[in-house]
């Protein structure tokens, strides 16, 4: 058992409502921080994801508004390269349409301007051209610009050009195509000069740029790339490998990726923005780079988290005096009312709790005055019950006590004295000694056992036999009630009861009845000598009853014949009615003669289980009945009765063929009841009569010899079974057996055993 702590090692109430109220409060405290910084940071990445779409959509539309703006420029010089292509288309036809035989730098000369010219032959190379850089240029690594030249040689007119980057020098360019008359080469112009660099300079995008990099604080650089990898800006750097790979990743895709460097505390984001257009050849789609740096909203977040830290910090020193405040005002009651009870559990149950402010308080004040008030109520019961039950003790025929482990008395009541001749006073001061040096010396061991293991085994309860203090002999029931631990030690509570007078009216009762069972015994020789005297004498009636049957009968058979002789001799016809009366009553005294052969046999022997579906198959092989079937659904049902009950199947069956015309099933089933069983017998023919039911069991009823069912019924009858018809006339006899439940079994099956 758990020893509850002392008091002034426990720590006081203001204490423990003093932690709560500062554990509610840092939960409060740190809950509202937690849940206002995780708002505060959704709201800083949402936003900057806001912005950070912003940015990207602006770059996007910024960049598509200068490319419409390029293409205006572009297609304002498709007017001169008209004219210069007609001067090149001559100088092709006076060649002999041999781009070998042709002056290009006269021609180049003839048109004027910063241009060069260009012939690509069938296999998209530069065959012929006054710019040498691009000699040899195949356009065949470049597939859509390949297929755009093949288109241009097979088509006939004026093809126009973005201004695009040279392959070789990254020079600005604007370009023009058109075929030859013979559709074997393209003939190429490329015009440039300082307008374009100012046209196209990186100074159109640099503007929109700073400017979405001002609006955007995250925004660390951004560099805008042609699909050649060269940047729009001609003074920056060409990319690096990592990034030249990212960009072939991104142009052959033609889309965008986003690649995050959490070591540097970067983003960087790629922008593919589609400006082909299929009526050129030139390809002048943008990447836009855009660095952003992730560090800076980390940084926002940190201080933010500090800000929120130090005011959960001041919130909970607050929280916490005002805590300690609270606590105190609080606890005042609850010292003053422990105070009290302090002083009532002390023994001054005079005391009551003093008022206190506070309704709980209050209550807690009532009750605890009312518990004293119950409790002292209480002692007085408890000393007038102590009184009664001393009385009680005192006054009841057994003897309560309670003893140590040791076996020492503790307790015995005062009636022992009546009972032992000892008083409680001399059983306490001889202890042990006294209680088992008065024991019968055959119970001493087997009491000292019982005991021994009463603590062990939870149980006492033994009879044996004390001295009593005069010198006689009781015999005492001792048993044990409740077994307990106090302080440490073991008790046992017991009672124990004289029983001398019992033991004696057992031994009487013993007495008693051995002398009845040697009386049963004379009275069941007596019966079996009786029985064999009346089986001896009903074996001699049987046996006279037969010579006179067989004496009769032979009468019978004599007088039988002279009624014929006279009757074949008789022509008075009243004669011949007379003879007629004769011959039917020698027929009756047949009858009776072969009724008395039959009923001598019941009872003569003992009853004896018998497998009711063996029966009805053996009877019905010795009938061998054709076009009925017979069924028996029985199992392995045994039925206790007289050894004649196959007659009683033989009639049943007997009946169904002698009178049960036009029946071609015989089924016998049963089934279990309240009472035991029924066995039912039941047929297809046209059934019995109701007012022929009762009827077919009387003697001489019946159109055959008129006893079959007489005789059944009463070899049924012998040990308790009862059959009586209950079918319904037209649809079949039924007869049903009822079986006690101490005249049936059904027995384990036993297929298989020899």
């Amino acid at each position: 058992m758990d020893i509850p702590s002392s008091p002034a090692r426990q720590r006081p109430f203001s204490h423990y409502l003093l932690f709560s109220m500062i554990l509610l409060i840092i939960l409060v405290a740190m809950g509202i921080t937690t849940i206002d910084y995780l708002q505060a940071k959704d709201n800083y990445e949402r936003d900057a994801a806001f912005l950070q779409t912003q940015t990207e959509r602006d770059l996007v539309q910024s960049i598509e508004i200068i490319d419409a703006g390029f293409r205006l420029f572009d297609d304002s010089q498709n007017e001169k390269l008209i004219e210069g292509f007609s001067i090149f288309q001559a100088e092709y036809e006076r060649a002999g349409q041999n781009p070998a035989r042709m002056d290009l730098t006269g021609v180049k000369e003839s048109i004027g301007g910063t241009i060069d010219l260009y012939i690509i032959n069938e296999s998209g190379v530069i065959e012929y051209t006054t710019f040498t850089p691009d000699l040899g240029l195949d356009f065949k690594t470049i597939p859509y610009f390949y297929q755009y030249l093949t288109k241009v040689r097979q088509s006939q007119g004026y093809f126009s050009d973005r201004v695009v980057s040279e392959f070789s020098t990254g020079q600005l360019r604007k370009y023009a195509y058109m075929p030859t008359p013979d559709h074997k080469y393209v003939l190429e112009i490329g015009l440039t000069g300082p307008l374009y660099r100012e046209q196209h300079s990186f100074d159109a995008y640099k503007k929109n740029i700073d400017q979405m990099a001002y609006l955007n604080p995250f925004v660390e650089d951004v560099m805008v790339f042609d699909v050649t990898k060269r940047p729009v800006n001609r003074t920056a750097p060409l990319p690096d490998p990592t990034t030249d790979a990212i960009l072939d990743q991104i142009i052959s895709g033609r889309k965008g990726m986003e690649i995050l460097d959490p070591v540097n505390g970067t983003k960087t984001v790629f922008l593919f923005i589609d400006l082909k257009d299929e009526q050129y050849g030139s390809d002048v789609s943008r990447i836009v780079k855009i660095t952003y740096d992730t560090t800076l909203i980390q940084k926002q977040l940190n201080i933010l988290l500090f800000s929120h830290f130090i005011a959960a910090v001041l919130a909970i020193i607050v929280g916490i005096a005002v805590a300690i405040l609270v606590s105190r005002f609080l606890a005042r009651p609850v010292y003053q009312i422990v105070s009290d009870v302090d002083r009532i559990a002390q023994g001054d149950l005079a005391h009551s709790i003093s008022p206190t402010v506070g309704r709980e308080f209050a209550i807690l004040e009532q009750s605890v005055n009312t518990m004293v008030a119950t409790l002292n109520e209480a002692i007085d019961r408890e000393k007038k019950s102590e009184e009664r039950y001393r009385r009680l003790i005192e006054n009841i025929p057994d003897v309560i006590w309670t003893a140590a482990q040791d076996g020492s008395t503790i307790f015995i009541s005062r009636n022992v004295e009546s009972l032992y001749g000892y008083t409680p006073e001399e059983i306490y001061e001889q202890g042990v000694t006294l209680f088992y040096g008065r024991i019968h010396p055959d119970d001493v061991a087997a009491v000292r056992k019982a005991f021994g293991s009463l603590f062990s085994e939870k149980t006492f309860d033994i009879e044996y036999r004390i001295q009593h203090r005069d010198g006689q002999w009781i015999w005492i029931h001792d048993r044990s009630t409740a077994i307990y631990q106090k302080d440490g030690e073991w008790y046992a509570d017991g009672v124990f009861s004289d029983i001398t007078e019992r033991k004696h009216a057992d031994e009487r009762l013993h007495q008693m009845y051995t002398e009845l069972e040697q009386r049963v015994v004379q009275r069941t020789a007596e019966l079996q000598r009786t029985e064999d005297a009346f089986r001896q004498a009903n074996k001699k009636l049987n046996l006279l009853s037969s010579i006179t049957r067989h004496d009769i009968l032979n009468q019978l058979t004599i007088l039988n014949g002279y009624i014929r002789l006279a009757s074949d001799r008789a022509t008075d016809p009243e004669a011949e009615k007379y003879l007629a009366t004769a011959r039917k009553a020698a027929d009756v005294i047949s009858r009776h003669m072969e009724f008395t052969r039959l009923y001598q046999n019941v009872g003569i022997q003992s009853p004896a289980w018998q497998n009711v579906q063996q029966i009805v198959g053996k009877v019905w092989q010795d009938l061998a009945i054709e076009g009925i079937t017979c069924t028996a659904e029985t199992g392995n049902l045994e039925l206790y009765a007289d050894p004649l009950l196959e007659k009683v199947f033989f009639t049943l069956l007997e009946n169904t063929l002698r009178h049960g015309e036009g029946a071609t099933e015989v089924r016998v089933s049963c089934f279990r009841t309240d009472g035991g069983l029924t066995l039912v017998y039941e047929d297809n023919g046209p059934g019995i009569n109701p007012h022929e039911k009762e009827r077919i069991f009387e003697w001489g009823y019946g159109k055959h010899t008129g006893f079959g069912l007489f005789l059944s019924r009463e070899i049924l009858g012998i040990t308790g079974l009862l059959i009586r018809e209950n079918g319904v006339a037209g649809r079949g006899a039924r007869f049903e057996i009822s079986v006690p439940p101490n005249a049936c079994r059904f027995i384990p099956s036993t297929a298989g055993i020899s």
